[in-house]
């Protein structure tokens, strides 16, 4: 069982984004979009484990986390993402250190999606 969303909020993410978000639809369309935006961050944290260093790759990648990150509020996420991408930029030594991080927030955030997708009120 998932956290509640409350216990991750200010940590992970700002919980306004969402509430937003979910203002301008009604709660069908609204759950079709967190489960997509769900699916398609997995789909872009396996694509961590499959990439080749190449700086498209890596650019690719880190545009789509950081817009996931930026519309959901998955502060956590986005930070991780950025100090991933200056890294990369930078050809720092800690390149695999931040992908590690990105992960570990990635995680952390879908853990955010999938609790709210199981909440009573979704």
């Amino acid at each position: 069982m998932f956290e509640s969303l409350d216990s991750f909020d200010g940590q992970i993410f700002d919980s306004r984004n969402l509430l937003r978000m979910q203002g301008y639809l009604d709660p069908a369309s609204f759950r079709e979009i967190i489960e997509d935006f769900k699916s398609a961050l997995e789909g872009r944290l396996r694509d961590l484990d499959r990439l080749d260093g190449s700086r498209s790759d890596v650019a690719s990648v880190c545009h789509d986390l950081l817009n996931f990150a930026g519309t959901l509020g998955l502060f956590e996420l986005k930070a991780a993402t950025e100090r991933w991408s200056a890294s990369a930029d930078s050809g720092e030594q800690s390149f695999e250190r931040a992908i590690a991080d990105v992960r570990v927030a990635g995680d952390r955030a879908l853990a955010v999606l999938k609790d709210y997708l199981h909440a009573p009120n979704c």
